[in-house]
């Protein structure tokens, strides 16, 4: 029997590139860049992706790394 199933959705089974998602939020080529280093750092992703850390933890960590003018809601 069948008791996991596990997806690799990163570049696998689903066209994804970060910066182009970070791209959809920051028009600015410089923010972009500060922006998808803080978010995309592997500080936080890995633990994320592991479940130790909500979203709402590695948003409230990151945020802190970002300059001021870029702490504010895209949405």
């Amino acid at each position: 029997m069948i008791k996991n199933l596990v997806f690799d959705c990163g570049k696998v089974l689903v066209d994804y590139n970060a910066r182009d998602i970070v791209g959809s939020y920051v028009d600015n080529y410089e923010d972009l860049k500060t922006v998808a280093e803080v978010m995309l750092d592997r500080k936080y992703w890995d633990r994320l992706d592991a479940g130790l850390i909500s979203d709402e933890e590695l948003k409230a960590d990151a945020v802190t790394r970002l300059p001021e003018r870029l702490r504010k809601p895209a949405c």
